[in-house]
């Protein structure tokens, strides 16, 4: 356990990085925006720049998998939204949760990490844009992926960032 006590993650205010320059500048501290940043940077040669609303919360307890997250919505990272009434679900309103914090939404889901069905894929391709399709997205899905303990394992990825067992 002794990752909970490793090294914070970097901050910075805007007053240490102004009049520097920088190759690239990412908006936002999601997940694709911290995934990207991550790429970008294997290049030593590259310098990033990530800019997140909210203040990274990096106590040794968020760093514990479902304990340190806030899968009930509730937060100071966190904003609350809900949707119109919906005519199909009989005038109920759905939720959804926007974070404040560097790691976005896998901030609060617990680190628990999942594909959409092909299914979904293959129909937002209909909708127009076949690189949505799934045979477009699962090589990327592949790529972040390791997959330890099937490496036989077709439909899933070895050698990526992620690794799951």
């Amino acid at each position: 356990m002794a990752w909970l006590f490793t090294r914070s993650y970097p901050e910075r205010k805007a007053v240490d990085v102004d009049g520097k320059a920088f190759d690239y500048v990412i908006v936002g501290g999601g997940t694709a925006a911290c995934v990207l940043a991550s790429r970008l940077s294997e290049d030593p040669d590259v310098s990033v720049l990530v800019i997140c609303k909210g203040k990274v919360r990096d106590t040794w307890i968020d760093r514990v998998p479902i304990v340190g997250n806030a899968s009930d919505g509730k937060g100071p990272q966190i904003e609350t939204f809900w949707s119109e009434p919906h005519e199909q679900w009989n005038g109920c309103k759905t939720r959804t949760f926007n974070t404040q914090a560097l790691g976005g939404a896998t901030r609060i889901n617990g680190l628990m990490l999942t594909r959409g069905a092909p299914g979904n894929y293959n129909q937002w391709a209909a909708l127009g844009n076949d690189q949505w399709s799934w045979d477009k997205c699962e090589p990327y899905f592949k790529k972040i992926e390791d997959a330890a303990c099937s490496p036989e394992a077709l439909h899933r990825g070895h050698g990526g960032n992620i690794s799951w067992r």
